[in-house]
């Protein structure tokens, strides 16, 4: 036998040991099919430069520190052990891959033109087709968009569940819209939305916010306008004299014990409540509130509702005036259209049965602010500026108010 068959270990020791060969005898009754030849170099002066060969005879299955094919270790002869034992291991790592499924949702709907802000499309209210509806992510991003078609309706699918932003571009005399009768808002602002399965969202446009302070077939004559002339002189939005001198108002003569009806959501920040019918004859104490018993409704936009002259017994808490709130006051809410109070003639200003109507706007939180005539001023400008007109209608429906609830 040469000295590959004789050698089972080939070493060349560290730079500390002899140079020389050291031969690990095998026994001779390892059978050829079982020899294995296991050579490890170590590069002299070079320690890290270290490489294994194995070398396996047929059928062997096993090497260094395992029975080799049913051998033992005590059967071999050592002629010098090792130094040391290197031992490799080799690791494997699963990468598992999960594959996620997104969850799919949907938003349609239909905008329309929505006379009596209530949210719902009512029999002779028209669709409002072509406008651009928009989904937004919370950054802004547009995810999805339609126009709406002939019907009015619009859908967009196939968008990821979450939480999204719905944006309404229409016409410019569409200024506010709503779901409800119980808010609304501006078409510039965005309705949030969490997405999560197929969603229905009409929507209805409004060109003001405004309905009438009393419902359909209330029994009243509209006497007298806002005086829209700062001066002595008085005009009219249709500059007509319907007013008098520094009425900042619409008056409604009407029957006492008329239901008077919220003309769109807010919180009540006033009810003031307890004033006698016609002070001017029952009473000399013309100190009275002029007003008499009294509602002011403020609509989150800057403006509020004045309802003055009302009957005693008051269908809204009675509350004194609280111009700055917050949320922990928990004041009482209204919804467009809710009933409110009686008409009246209370006060030391009434001239007979009738509801005054009154919008104040604010700039300051907390202000009483200016009176604002709902009406567009059809003479707006040509007759010079008035701190109390508008070029704009506060009525849903362009100087033409309409009732809150469908007739």
């Amino acid at each position: 036998m040469d000295l590959e068959e004789q050698s089972l270990v080939h070493v060349v020791p560290d730079n500390n040991r002899s140079t020389e060969p050291h031969v690990l005898q095998r026994s001779a009754d390892i059978s050829d099919e079982a020899v294995a030849t296991l050579q490890l170099t170590y590069g002299k002066g070079d320690p890290l430069n270290r490489r294994r060969f194995l070398r396996y005879g047929a059928g062997a299955a096993a090497i260094a520190g395992s029975a080799l094919a049913g051998y033992e270790f005590g059967r071999w002869q050592t002629s010098l052990v090792p130094p040391s034992v290197s031992t490799v291991t080799e690791t494997q790592t699963l990468h598992q891959t999960t594959t996620e499924i997104a969850k799919l949702a949907s938003v349609h709907g239909r905008l329309f033109f929505d006379f009596n802000g209530n949210g719902v499309q009512n029999t002779g209210e028209p669709v409002v087709a072509g406008a651009l509806v928009q989904l937004k992510d919370n950054v802004g991003k547009v995810i999805a968009e339609a126009l709406t078609d002939s019907s009015g309706d619009y859908k967009l699918e196939d968008v990821k569940a979450g939480r999204y932003r719905l944006r309404i571009e229409a016409e410019s005399k569409f200024r506010y819209m709503c779901t409800s009768g119980s808010q609304f808002r501006p078409v510039s602002g965005d309705y949030d939305l969490a997405l999560n399965e197929p969603t229905k969202l009409d929507l209805g446009l409004m060109e003001g916010f405004l309905t009438l302070p009393f419902g359909k077939g209330t029994n009243f004559k509209q006497s007298i306008f806002v005086d829209l002339d700062p001066s002595s002189r008085v005009r009219d939005w249709k500059g007509g004299n319907f007013s008098y001198d520094g009425h900042r108002g619409i008056d409604y003569d009407m029957p006492q014990l008329q239901k008077i009806v919220a003309t769109a959501p807010g919180i009540i920040v006033e009810a003031e409540d307890g004033w006698p019918n016609n002070p001017r004859v029952n009473y000399t104490n013309l100190g009275l509130m002029e007003d008499g018993n009294r509602i002011i409704i403020d609509h989150e936009n800057g403006t509020r509702s004045i309802y003055a002259h009302l009957h005693g017994g008051l269908k809204v808490d009675p509350r004194p005036l609280t111009l700055l709130y917050t949320a922990s006051d928990n004041l009482q809410k209204v919804e467009r259209g809710q009933f409110i109070a009686l008409s009246g003639n209370t006060g030391t200003r009434t001239m007979g049965p009738h509801l005054h109507f009154q919008v104040n706007r604010y700039s300051t939180y907390g202000e009483w602010g200016s009176p604002l005539d709902p009406y567009r001023d059809s003479y707006y400008g040509t007759h010079g500026y008035s701190p109390y007109s508008n070029n704009i209608s506060l009525w849903t429906k362009d100087n033409d108010p309409q009732y809150a609830t469908p007739g």
